[in-house]
This record gives structure tokens, C-alpha cells and sequence, in this order.
């Protein structure tokens, strides 16, 4: 969780690799982000084996900004 003076976030996820319906969920979690003032301004995707773990930073950039 962020507070209100926060200007960057990380949204850690852990997905099952080659899962497509993971990844569009994924995607809709940072549309999330996005309609509450935040973009992804970068990705960082580490591959374990079986799982990726993606590591999303976030930037807002709304009015508190």
C-alpha cells in the first residue's frame, strides 16, 4: 500500500510461466493503477523456473505529483 505523498510504488506478481490469462490479468491489475494516477515507467520480469516473477514500478502522476 502507498500513501498519499508516495511517488513511486512496486507491484510484485508471480506467474506461472507461458500463462496468457495470468498476463491479461496482470495487465488489467495496472489499468487499475493507472485510472487512480499511477504509470508504469518500468518492468523488471526474472524468470524461476516454472514462474516468472515481474517486479512493475510505478510512478503517479496525478494531481499530488
Amino acid at each position: 500500500m502507498t500513501g498519499r505523498d508516495d511517488i513511486y510504488a512496486t507491484v510484485t506478481t508471480i506467474l506461472p510461466a507461458g500463462e496468457d490469462e495470468q498476463l491479461r490479468s496482470r495487465v488489467l491489475d495496472l489499468n487499475l493503477w493507472a485510472k487512480e494516477g499511477w504509470r508504469l515507467r518500468d518492468s523488471i520480469h526474472i524468470p524461476l523456473g516454472d514462474v516468472i516473477e515481474v517486479h512493475d514500478t510505478l510512478e503517479r502522476t496525478g494531481p499530488t505529483r
